[in-house]
């Protein structure tokens, strides 16, 4: 069993890879390399502050899913569970299930669990005691991850919904020990390419309400919803219509769900203290839903101005601050990710994006960690243990 974890987390790896890495691509534009600076004015926060709210009903997650020659999964396991972490995310692209589709509603489809790792982990998690919050994604930001036959179909074509509900069976059928978090049908869409138009959000309208109707048969008491950036969720993206649009289909959905890292749009990096305007932003625009945050990073690296490990601690303070104050309304938060990136892994990343000489954007990637390749503690890491326990997790 630990061989065969081993080989699936290597495997995942590359598609945490993919998934994480596109949503940063589309804030790109044309910069020039910052000198390395740190602002002043912002201190070591140490330990978390006296006045605090304690856990109550709150689940915190962190990604764990990237694995160093100084930490397994298992021990990526013992770590965050030491910090009162309860659940970890989980990305998987449709086409990897299911690369094409029969071309009607009845003919039984061709499904593939990718690497073994919707069984590995039904038995892995359960062991462990650790929850999941699963994204089986139709697109995820730019890239559409349909079956090839149906990536020109609009999304709330009954053919595109009736084999999504098929898939959902098989995946199922394939976790049945496993205790989700919830589940979501998209990753980012308000940054994919069709989400400019008014046509596709009365589609994915369409698709999301269908399609989670089935989950909910197939899984009773799941939450489920799909996936924003937290700009966009609140009307700070360049697309005029992700505000509204994410607001009509999370109206039909269980909770709203984001992803947030406070960056510039060339991947430098905004104070720390951005962190309680941008997420009081967000739960003003949702008073009477509950706001999961499926992804939220801060790099620790030194070439952009406002990142550095002492910055990286600072955020982690503010987001338990902010967080206190919407205790209630914010149920989960998972920071991503625990373990940073080799740099030889950054620059693969980059390369395939060809970004290989974007010092920033390989920098970011590297040390969005809150420890380091080498398998040590960064103050962040120290700050989230301080956090946590000060509440009771």
């Amino acid at each position: 069993m630990k061989k065969k974890a081993a080989r699936l987390i290597s495997k995942l790896r590359i598609l945490k890879f993919f998934f994480a890495m596109i949503p940063l691509l589309l804030y790109m534009i044309i910069f020039q390399n910052c000198t390395s600076s740190s602002p002043s004015g912002v201190g070591n926060p140490g330990n978390a502050s006296t006045s605090v709210v304690q856990k109550g009903a709150r689940q915190l997650g962190v990604d764990i899913l990237d694995t160093t020659p100084t930490s397994s999964f298992n021990n990526n396991i013992s770590l965050v569970q030491a910090a009162g972490a309860s659940y970890m995310i989980l990305p998987i692209g449709w086409n990897q299930i299911e690369s094409s589709t029969p071309s009607d509603c009845t003919t039984a489809g061709t499904y593939t669990d990718p690497g073994s790792e919707l069984e590995t982990f039904n038995s892995l998690l359960p062991a462990n005691n650790i929850k999941l919050s699963l994204s089986i994604l139709p697109i995820s930001t730019s890239i559409n991850l349909m079956p090839s036959n149906l990536a020109a179909l609009p999304f709330d074509n009954s053919l595109v919904i009736c084999r999504f509900q098929k898939m959902l069976s098989f995946v199922f059928s394939k976790i049945p020990n496993i205790q989700l978090v919830s589940m979501q049908f998209g990753n980012e869409i308000d940054e994919y390419s069709a989400a400019s138009s008014t046509s596709f959000w009365s589609q994915y309208w369409g698709f999301y309400v269908n399609v989670s109707q089935t989950a909910k048969g197939l899984s009773p008491g799941l939450k489920t919803s799909v996936i924003g950036s937290l700009y966009g969720a609140s009307g700070q993206s360049t697309n005029s219509l992700a505000q509204g649009g994410l607001k009509q289909i999370w109206n039909s959905a269980d909770v709203v769900v984001v992803t947030y890292y406070p960056l510039n749009t060339d991947f430098t990096v905004k104070s720390p203290t951005v962190a309680s305007s941008d997420i009081s932003a967000l739960a003003n625009l949702y008073p009477n839903n509950k706001i999961y945050f499926n992804e939220i990073g801060f790099p620790s690296g030194s070439t952009s101005e406002n990142s550095s490990q002492a910055l990286q601690q600072q955020f982690l303070h503010d987001i338990f601050q902010v967080w206190d104050t919407y205790s209630t309304q914010i149920p989960n938060m998972t920071f991503v990710r625990l373990n940073d990136y080799s740099l030889s892994a950054a620059q693969s990343v980059a390369a395939n994006y060809q970004l290989s000489g974007n010092l920033i954007f390989i920098e970011y990637l590297q040390t969005l960690g809150l420890r380091t390749y080498d398998g040590v503690d960064k103050p962040a890491f120290s700050q989230l243990k301080a956090e946590t326990s000060a509440r009771g997790w």
